[in-house]
């Protein structure tokens, strides 16, 4: 061989060495990282979320095997089509199938999920796997420790849904709301937000005045159609049709593209459209939309939230999102029925419910504040409190709360006004099949129709599955004797049976003289016509209450004002002689108004300690009176 041959020879020879080596080398490395792939995935499928066992040793959750589990062959198809989307190898949800079925195995879960400090990258874990479960994610929004980490961040939404402008989506879902002689006022209302989103020159502002700048920019806008339609969805029939035009999906956009540029104007109007949404178009469905959405992570934010209007709408659209099967059925908090406690899942079912209804002109955000300048009053020096506040916009929420946390509180809420008649009676068309809404005259017994709409909620609400206490102020204790006396009359009158006492703040029972002057010098409304001294309605009413607290033995508690008014009236706008029903206890509040009548200065005042004491009594007598029921033989 010839020295340029063996020269060549060699080179190849050195070359097949190099790609031997290199080969064994890609080989020896693709089964070390196949082996170690495979040990990640095992760990990666065996820990997932936190111990059921409260010993404060383990830290990850026991999940049966596949033989231990029930069959749930519709929960794995669900499950299975879902998390395909993202990476089925490591995040598997089979962990959750069995929370997903057993509703105690479920709020051990979230109970566990919450409590336990999370790192980042254990957070998105179960993040990732409470995604594939819409129940499990609204739990998580509403649990006591809440953790934002917690819930899976949303994907973007598809171009197609992009494309048109909030504004536009807007005035779409806005013109799908029904006209006519049954929402004429919504109608009007309706035009003139639609004629400003429409129009292209002119100088009306959002809010109907002269604009010398021009023309509104697309947020306010953008405002008054959310104005508008947050008024719609107060209505059953109208909430169901925003859900069906994919208001929802609107709503997301807002928050997601608009959230910087948002005022706590934006996100009342927000919450307030679910609210009611999630009232009259509730479904599996709904739920699963609300919590792929980017609303579901700010719900839970602003149900903590210092502005009391925004939280209660926001409680109360977690809470009817929350199918978290109970003892009872699912309850449902509807347009005008808030819930003030408890905000948050709680681990026990309360044991009894406070319903409070406020009088007229009044609401849930002024009739339960606290009396400020009656505090301002006081030495501060002499109050001896270990609450971290003096001060409070509702008082039953954040005091009455701590006093009885077994509870459960309600407020109902209702518009009223001195003139005009603001509740619409649903009277037959004869030319149609269709009801409409009418204004009725003083003689159809307004408070008696409002009683009746009101009943309605409360039951969709839960009311009548365990003991009930009543506290009312001016006009609302005549819809609280109303209502007891229409259920009193039905097939099923629980309400009745599970009522255990009442209180009265300043109750017209016979009649109030404001009334008289009111009607004396205007049309009022026909709230105030049947609050007139001595209304043959009010008397046959407090007639045959009287006769339902003998026959069911209620405790009564009733307060009287000593001090008129002067804003309002030149006498006591409830006297003493209509505030005391002359059953029960009666209690004279020294140098208070009317409308300071049910606000207390503080925890420890002697308004809020009566009631205290009272409620308490009250429970007691109630359960021995269960007790003597159970103890007496059947005949």
């Amino acid at each position: 061989m010839d020295p340029v041959e063996r020269t060549a020879f060699s080179f190849w020879r050195r070359k097949k060495n190099l790609v031997i080596t290199a080969f064994g080398t890609f080989v020896v490395g693709l089964a070390t990282g196949g082996v170690s792939l495979y040990v990640f995935y095992k760990f990666r499928s065996a820990e997932i979320l936190p111990t059921v066992v409260h010993d404060n040793t383990g830290k990850y959750i026991y999940v049966p095997r596949e033989s231990q589990r029930p069959e749930m062959p519709r929960a794995i198809e669900r499950f299975s089509t879902r998390v395909e989307k993202f990476r089925p190898e490591i995040f598997r949800p089979a962990n959750l199938l069995q929370s997903t079925v057993d509703p105690l195995w479920r709020r051990q879960l979230i109970e566990e999920m919450t409590l336990h400090q999370w790192t980042d990258s254990e957070a998105y874990r179960i993040s990732q796997k409470a995604f594939a479960s819409p129940e499990i994610m609204v739990a998580v929004a509403r649990s006591q420790n809440f953790n934002s980490k917690l819930l899976f961040k949303p994907p973007r939404l598809k171009q197609v849904y992009l494309k048109p402008s909030i504004k536009d989506e807007l005035v779409r879902i806005l013109t799908a709301c029904p006209t006519g002689s049954v929402y004429s006022k919504l109608g009007r209302r309706r035009d003139k937000v639609l004629s400003l989103a429409r129009k292209k020159d002119g100088l009306l502002s959002a809010f109907g005045v002269v604009n010398l700048v021009g023309l509104p920019d697309d947020i306010q806008v953008n405002r008054a159609l959310l104005s508008g339609l947050s008024e719609f969805s107060e209505d059953a029939k109208c909430g169901a049709i925003l859900r069906e035009a994919g208001i929802i999906r609107v709503l997301h956009r807002i928050a997601s593209e608009y959230n910087a540029g948002l005022t706590i104007e934006d996100y009342r109007y927000v919450s307030r459209i679910l609210a009611n949404v999630s009232a009259y178009a509730l479904s599996e469905d709904l739920v699963e939309e609300l919590s792929r959405s980017a609303l579901l992570p700010l719900l839970a934010k602003w149900s903590s939230s210092p502005d009391l209007d925004l939280s209660l709408r926001a409680a109360k659209t977690l809470a009817n999102l929350d199918l978290d099967p109970t003892p009872n059925q699912h309850v449902l908090y509807t347009s005008g029925v808030y819930l003030l406690y408890p905000l948050r899942r709680q681990r026990q079912d309360a044991v009894f419910d406070v319903v409070f209804v406020h009088g007229l002109r009044g609401s849930v955000l002024k009739t339960w504040r606290q009396n400020i300048r009656s505090l301002k009053e006081l030495d501060h020096k002499e109050i001896t409190m270990n609450e971290p506040y003096l001060y409070t916009q509702c008082w039953p929420k954040d005091w009455l709360s701590l006093d009885f946390p077994s509870s459960r509180i309600v407020a109902v809420d209702y518009e009223t006004s001195f003139i005009q008649s603001t509740f619409l009676v649903p009277t037959e068309n004869p030319e149609s099949n269709e009801k409409s809404l009418g204004t009725p005259e003083a003689n159809e017994g307004i408070l008696k129709l409002r009683s009746i709409d009101m009943l309605q909620k409360l039951k969709l609400a839960g009311l009548g599955s365990r003991p009930i206490l009543w506290i009312s102020h001016s006009m609302g204790g005549i819809l609280v004797k109303q209502m007891l006396l229409l259920n009193s009359l039905e097939a099923n009158p629980s309400i009745v049976d599970m009522t255990v006492g009442c209180v009265f703040y300043s109750t017209p029972h016979t009649g109030s003289p404001f009334a008289d002057q009111m009607a004396k010098y205007f049309r009022v409304s026909p709230e105030v016509q049947d609050l007139r001294i001595n209304n043959p309605y009010l008397l046959q009413l407090q007639d045959s209450f009287l006769n339902l607290v003998a026959q069911q033995k209620y405790s009564l508690l009733s307060f009287g004002e000593t001090l008129p008014d002067y804003r309002i009236i030149t006498t006591r706008v409830v006297p003493i002689e209509s505030s005391n029903p002359r059953v029960g206890k009666f209690v004279r509040l020294d140098d208070v108004t009317h409308l300071a009548s049910c606000k207390p200065a503080n925890p420890r005042s002697a308004m809020y300690l009566e009631l205290v004491s009272f409620i308490r009594e009250t429970l007691v007598k109630s359960t021995d009176r269960d007790r003597s029921k159970q103890a007496q033989p059947n005949t």
